[in-house]
């Protein structure tokens, strides 16, 4: 079995497709091995980070007899190699295997400590979803022991130990829309409370949650008063990384213009958090002149 190791290529820093962003994250989260399966240029991939000796990280490059004549031994004995390692292993299914539509799934079903993962074409370049399934495919699988507390999940980076602790919370508040698929999971299967802070919500949301989300009961009412007195027949121009403020100003009959650069009348909010957004906004529009 150590072909599986010696056919990863040595090629360092290549940035043109969408497994980059898979295999970056299972190197930060730690303990997660990857299987990369396709052919010539997904070998690459392997090197692309410098794993440690625990966590693995192999391709494995298809050949005639799997892709022409269905002989998948030689892949099942790769299976079997890496569902006796310390972690679970995710199993990276590239495009021309998808294409050809080989059915691995009821091989890697056999073993309880691989996941499959299709990879998406070099076509799919959003960053947000392609986390999104790699969150949800993963850690929908791990079982969980749900302890009272409170926990965010955001921009921060994890190790797989402590996104584990994370994720077993009762109450959990997303601030990072990576995780909103594995959120919606956790909430069906648990039945644990999800915040969801990744938009600019109502008034009664932040009202509701203003401890959690250290937002002061002072601010809300500033926005409240504030909102009666914003000019409603003037048009303001925003830039901002949060499209659901004109969703939220428009209760209020405020109109608002979402622009993509900025230009000398533009109102700019690209807070972190959306609250921080909506009340630089609200501020602004109410001193424009």
């Amino acid at each position: 079995m150590n072909e599986i190791k010696n056919i990863s290529y040595n090629v360092k820093n290549l940035n043109h497709c969408p497994l980059d962003y898979i295999l970056e994250e299972v190197y930060k989260l730690g303990k997660i091995n990857i299987l990369t399966i396709g052919t010539g240029e997904c070998a690459y991939f392997t090197s692309k980070q410098n794993f440690s000796d625990k966590q693995l990280n192999y391709s494995y490059i298809l050949e005639d007899k799997e892709i022409v004549f269905g002989d998948f031994s030689s892949l099942e004995d790769a299976f079997s190699l890496l569902n006796n390692s310390e972690y679970k292993t995710i199993v990276v299914i590239t495009c021309i295997p998808a294409i050809m539509n080989l059915n691995l799934d009821y091989l890697i079903d056999q073993y309880p400590k691989l996941l499959l993962f299709s990879a998406p074409c070099f076509k799919e370049k959003n960053i947000q979803k392609i986390l999104s399934d790699f969150y949800y495919v993963f850690f929908s699988k791990i079982n969980l022991t749900i302890k009272e507390k409170t926990e965010k999940l955001n921009y921060d980076e994890y190790s797989y130990d402590l996104f584990i602790d994370k994720i077993s919370s009762s109450t959990l508040i997303i601030e990072n829309p990576v995780y909103l698929k594995l959120a919606k999971f956790l909430s069906e299967k648990y039945k644990i409370k999800i915040i969801y802070n990744t938009k600019i919500n109502n008034l009664n949301f932040y009202k509701e949650n203003h401890s959690l989300l250290d937002i002061s009961q002072k601010d809300i009412e500033e926005i409240e008063a504030k909102l009666k007195k914003i000019n409603k027949k003037e048009t303001y121009n925003v830039l901002t990384n949060y499209p659901s403020l004109k969703e939220f100003v428009n209760q209020y009959e405020i109109n608002i213009n979402l622009v993509d650069e900025k230009t000398n009348d533009t109102i700019v909010v690209n807070e972190a958090k959306p609250f921080d957004a909506l009340i630089k906004f609200i501020r602004s529009a109410y001193a424009f002149k």
